[in-house]
């Protein structure tokens, strides 16, 4: 069945005693969205908006609720700084049940740049959504043995959060112990069920394929599942123009002083540095790079895959630019693809600051192909379908059997 409806993005008039001010002291704008529904529409479904905001969840499916106001109409009010660029979809609560094209399709995220207009009135933003993906629940695609350690707490971090634990084939059946490779976005990594939009890394099927091959040593995956304060933990630094972010250090800690030692504990690993390595994709990829220079001698290696050096005015490139003593003790991949961002412009600054980098490691006498891995990735994309595709080769890189 196809769903139609009209939602308009309004910005609230706001007079000047309404306005809170953000972390950065920048000015909140207030900002309502508002669903109207045709008489086909189920007015009884829950409809929320997702974004990369906290007020809208973080990207958590059910970020924020609409609410019928006294006139029957569904809104949801948030607030958000000046300037904030916003991206967001809309769901019925989770991912299987996001805003889908006229074909059924995926759709790119929804972008909104908060501005603030004479009056206190943002823009006026129309949209239609043709279609939404059906609730039912996507089938597991785990290949081998996966372990979900749920719940697991932190004296570090706010939240508890779930972690993944692959096992090779091997595993079982005898005492070896295995290196571990670290990373970021868990839910994303194994399991289709699980996975953000329903599109997984295919990690385990990758990994049991390079093994069984002996084109890789046997290994063990830890994937971290994210929270809602993704943005903050996986940065090092606030980011004014986004008002989030600062929370890696404290993230890492987490990672160094609990995680590690409770997989040591409970799995057959080797824990020494050189069978440990860290990595991730986007942020994931920033704050694994960010972990290898404040813990390096925890991690030896970093997949840094699209990392996000442009966060905070590149703050964490133009660190590395002043000093980089770190990365003579660290296996770096590096990769970007060609088209990630949204326009040409924001894939050339994405590529411009991954070759910037790779000079940096160049320039500080690593060996491309034993030390550092570099690879631009024509007509890469932003996305996990993107970087499954390429995750064999990290695997390679770091693990591969001699």
């Amino acid at each position: 069945m196809t769903f139609a409806f009209r939602f308009t993005l309004l910005a609230a008039q706001i007079v000047a005693n309404t306005y809170a001010n953000g972390m950065d002291g920048s000015a909140q704008e207030s900002v309502q969205v508002v669903i109207q529904l045709s008489e086909t529409q189920d007015g009884n479904s829950e409809y929320f908006v997702a974004g990369n905001l906290p007020a809208i969840g973080r990207w958590s499916p059910d970020g924020l609720r609409f609410k019928r106001n006294p006139e029957g109409q569904l809104v949801a009010t948030f607030t958000a700084p000046a300037d904030a660029v916003v991206e967001y979809k809309l769901t019925k609560g989770t991912w299987g049940a996001v805003e889908k094209d006229a074909e059924g399709g995926d759709i790119a995220n929804r972008r909104l740049k908060v501005q603030s207009q004479l009056g206190g009135l943002s823009q006026r933003v129309e949209v239609s959504v043709p279609a939404w993906g059906g609730q039912q629940a996507v089938k597991s695609t785990v290949t081998g043995t996966l372990i979900l350690h749920e719940a697991f707490g932190s004296t570090n971090l706010k939240k508890p959060r779930t972690i993944a634990i692959w096992l090779p084939p091997s595993y079982a059946d005898s005492t070896d112990r295995y290196p571990v490779l670290y990373l970021h976005d868990g839910q994303n990594l194994f399991d289709a069920s699980t996975a953000a939009f329903g599109m997984e890394w295919n990690a385990d099927e990758t990994a049991t394929e390079r093994i069984t091959q002996n084109r890789i040593s046997p290994i063990i995956l830890v994937g971290i599942w994210n929270t809602s304060d993704r943005v903050m933990e996986y940065t090092p630094t606030f980011d004014k123009s986004i008002g989030a972010g600062g929370s890696g250090k404290v993230y890492v800690h987490f990672l160094v002083e609990e995680l590690k030692p409770f997989i040591d504990r409970n799995y057959r690993t080797k824990p020494d540095r050189e069978s440990t390595v860290i990595g991730g994709s986007s942020l994931g990829g920033l704050i694994s790079l960010y972990a290898c220079e404040k813990s390096s001698s925890t991690f030896s290696g970093c997949a840094a895959i699209s990392p996000t050096l442009g966060w905070d005015d590149e703050a964490f490139l133009k660190g590395v630019e002043k000093s980089a003593d770190w990365v003579h003790l660290t296996r770096i991949w590096l990769d970007m693809g060609s088209k990630e961002g949204k326009s040409h412009e924001t894939q050339t600054n994405s590529l411009e600051r991954a070759n910037r980098f790779a000079d940096i490691l160049k320039g500080s006498g690593k060996v491309h192909g034993k030390e550092l891995y570099f690879l631009t990735v024509r007509d890469g994309q932003h996305n996990e379908a993107a970087w499954s595709k390429r995750f064999g080769e990290v695997l390679e890189f770091f693990f591969g059997a001699d």
